[in-house]
């Protein structure tokens, strides 16, 4: 049995790319002997982080991957964030050893964040659609993190790096969307090193006989409560639409909570908080449908995907990657920033002929696309293939 080694770096709010590599990790098992080498970066930013930052080596994390390699002898390593922990230096050593490496993306802060001049990432009065950043009339500096200049100018850095060092070394580039692979590509990154692999889907087997109940009262949006997430626009488009008797629970932490709840908690509305994912997923099983207004690029929308495989319908903004992962022709998706569109398909929610059909028709799209097996067999042709 081959040894995958599995390298990935925590963010300090735990996402939804944390909680894929978990299902990633129990889908190769399956097939491989597995071990894992996480970083945090909720530990405490130190000189080592520093130095990784500025030179592209953390003399630290090194040690503990030429030791993890040395005794686990893995003949793949599977690396996923290294932003800001792991460092470049993981790339050379495994050059050294000869060991074959996959390096998977799930988002898209390389391209937004590798230039010191905004002009370079945003157009004038525009809204970039990969990490929701707006630029105004007198910015000259690219402030990807607006709270702060200087992790601004130490993502900059990273991320030129980034690209630099998926250009230099010999590794099999990742993404999770055929739309993400053509943005990847159209930055330099030779086509030939990169693959499609969508995050697995574990359709658990005692929701295979589960009835969907077009009857519900309440839709879902579990998330984090930002501006880039559209939670504002999703909650003024509710209230227009005056649904009777049907609410919409939100699920999810984030800086927006307190003001939105304070705002618009009511019969109508009402602000679960955060909740784990057994509790969230049984939230999403029993609900009409769920609901997202993301204003970004969503690599592979967990909480769609998720909700299709337990046969719930999604109303989203058709855009980026998002119709890669529902049916041809999908009759819920609105127009993004048409909110008059969004009024309407939120008004299909009373036609409970057509959320019957659409729920059937998702679950089938996931498990024939993103079941745990059918991703598991790309990713041993993947790792076969030779470019």
């Amino acid at each position: 049995m081959q040894k995958i080694l599995i390298i990935h770096n925590n963010y300090k709010i735990t996402g939804g790319e944390d909680t894929n590599i978990v299902e990633e990790i129990k889908m190769l098992k399956e097939k491989f002997e597995v071990e894992t080498l996480f970083f945090s970066n909720s530990d405490k930013f130190n000189f080592f982080d520093l130095v990784s930052i500025l030179f592209g080596k953390n003399l630290k994390s090194d040690i503990k991957i030429k030791k993890k390699v040395q005794e686990f002898q893995p003949n793949i390593v599977y690396i996923h964030n290294i932003w800001y922990k792991v460092s470049f230096g993981v790339f050379k050593i495994l050059k050294e050893k000869k060991i074959k490496t996959l390096f998977k993306i799930h988002n898209f802060r390389y391209e937004c964040s590798r230039h010191f001049l905004v002009k370079n990432h945003i157009n004038s009065y525009e809204v970039c659609n990969a990490c929701s950043n707006s630029r105004s009339s007198l910015q000259i500096f690219n402030k990807y993190f607006p709270e702060s200049y200087l992790k601004s100018i130490f993502s900059i850095i990273f991320s030129k790096r980034l690209v630099k060092a998926l250009k230099q070394f010999d590794i099999k580039v990742l993404v999770i969307s055929k739309f993400h692979k053509s943005k990847i590509i159209s930055n330099g990154i030779d086509r030939k090193k990169v693959y499609l692999l969508h995050n697995p889907l574990d359709i658990k087997s005692n929701y295979l006989k589960k009835t969907y109940n077009p009857n519900s009262d309440y839709v879902v949006f579990a998330g984090r409560l930002t501006k880039s997430k559209g939670i504002e626009h999703m909650i003024q488009a509710w209230l227009r639409a005056d649904l009777d008797n049907i609410r919409l629970k939100i699920i999810g932490d984030g800086e927006l909570l307190l003001s939105l709840k304070d705002r618009y908690e009511s019969n109508q509305i009402t602000f679960l908080g955060q909740k784990d994912l057994d509790k969230t997923q049984e939230e999403i099983s029993n609900a009409r449908s769920v609901i997202t207004c993301t204003k970004m690029y969503e690599g592979q929308p967990r909480l769609l995907t998720e909700a299709s495989s337990l046969k719930i319908p999604s109303i989203y903004p058709s855009f980026g990657s998002m119709n890669e992962f529902f049916p041809e022709g999908y009759e819920l998706s609105f127009e993004q920033f048409n909110y008059k569109s969004l009024d309407e398909k939120l008004n299909l929610l009373k036609n409970k002929d057509l959320l019957s059909k659409v729920s059937d028709d998702v679950y089938q799209f996931v498990e024939k696309t993103l079941a745990s097996k059918h991703i598991l067999k790309q990713f041993q042709n993947i790792k076969e293939y030779e470019y």
